[in-house]
């Protein structure tokens, strides 16, 4: 069912591509960042500051200033320069969470306990500096040539600089009058090619679940999926073992990207609290929706039930066929007792929504859309 759904995000990829010349738009239209300080250091050395803040309550992003340029430019920096996983760092230590010299990220924590120094930065850079060094196995050095080949090797004299940068300014930003709450997120300025082909030269290397289950055939490289799937030592009963090849699910790194990127955009719907999402085989189309609303209109596709952890998890997923918003047969609730109708309950409802919300108050007090998939043991009420 992935690939299917993979197909449908493939078919919107490409709608948004012809309409804005971008596919990532899909992406990052709605991308959300996480709470923190966000800096941005211009060419010319001036600082550009944005702090944001998500409300919990409404799912709304709060930020200051309210400068929408500077906030795209932001989410294009934080997209490319995020991690696949606190799993796979640059930094051995796991202080700075960024990906390449282009970005510098760290918690504010780091700054009181004191494991952001002057060695965790010069640790960071210099792993940036001479990738291969990193990579001592052989799969680990294969798939960086494999990008390096592509994109070329590390601009040295841009990263010192960076480094300097930092070095000579994170612990003097006491006057920029930041929240100091959460992630300082510091970028330097350059264009969206250089930031992109900097996240290629990180992403390739660990885009599979680990590099010890690679394999080549002609001349194609072919490895493990690292989205919604774990395979290590600890866990040989996800190996399948009737087959000559135990790896259970292998693809291209181009297939691996397309997958990130598909697991990329359901965060953005969980994040937004749109967990129920719709994947229309018919017109090849996404619909999100809100755990208590109905797709309006008719539909046959896929259903996938997602949640935000430490990584998008899928939690169901399921296949319907010949959905009808619409009810055959209009549903009248009568006043039969003459009670009081502030709220004009007491009519005909004509659609799945009106009638889910009805019984869902009547006979479940409100109870019953919240936890269509909850488990039986995690139910917080009784009923009698």
């Amino acid at each position: 069912m992935l690939k299917d759904c993979l197909e449908i995000f493939e078919a919107e990829l490409e709608r948004t591509k012809k309409r804005f010349g971008d596919s990532d738009r899909l992406i990052l239209d709605e991308y959300i960042l996480a709470d923190g300080d966000y800096l941005v250091v211009e060419k010319n050395g001036e600082i550009r500051q944005c702090s944001v803040r998500m409300d919990k309550k409404t799912r709304t992003v709060e930020r200051i200033p309210v400068d929408d340029k500077l906030y795209e430019r932001i989410c294009f920096y934080d997209y490319h320069s995020r991690l696949v996983s606190m799993d796979k760092p640059q930094d051995t230590k796991k202080v700075i969470h960024s990906n390449s010299y282009l970005a510098f990220w760290v918690k504010w924590d780091s700054f009181d306990n004191g494991k952001l120094n002057e060695e965790a930065i010069d640790r960071y850079f210099d792993i940036l500096k001479d990738p291969r060094e990193k990579y001592k196995k052989s799969q680990d050095r294969k798939m960086y040539d494999y990008i390096a080949k592509k994109i070329g090797e590390v601009d040295q004299k841009k990263l010192e600089k960076n480094r300097e940068w930092i070095k000579g300014h994170i612990f003097g930003l006491d006057e920029l009058e930041l929240n100091r709450k959460n992630y300082l997120k510091i970028f330097f300025a350059e264009e969206p090619k250089l930031y992109v082909q900097e996240e290629q030269r990180y992403v390739m290397t660990k885009i599979f679940n680990k590099n010890d289950y690679n394999v080549e055939i002609d001349g194609q490289i072919y490895g493990l999926s690292n989205d919604n799937l774990g395979l290590n030592s600890k866990k040989p009963y996800l190996e399948k073992k009737t087959r000559k090849m135990t790896i259970p699910y292998l693809i291209t790194p181009e297939e691996a990207i397309r997958q990130r990127k598909f697991f990329d955009y359901l965060m953005n719907k969980a994040n937004a609290g749109e967990t129920d999402i719709f994947f229309d085989y018919d017109e090849k189309k996404i619909i999100s929706k809100k755990r208590d609303q109905m797709v309006e209109g008719d539909f046959s596709g896929y259903f996938l039930k997602i949640q935000k952890g430490k990584e998008l998890e899928i939690h169901h997923q399921d296949t319907i066929v010949d959905y009808k918003y619409f009810l055959k047969k209009k549903f009248l609730y009568r006043n039969v007792i003459g009670a009081e109708d502030r709220e004009g309950k007491y009519k005909e409802y004509v659609n799945r929504q009106g009638l889910q919300e009805i019984v869902n108050e009547v006979f479940y007090s409100k109870w019953l859309t919240g936890n269509y998939f909850t488990p039986e043991d995690e139910m917080s009420i009784e009923f009698e």
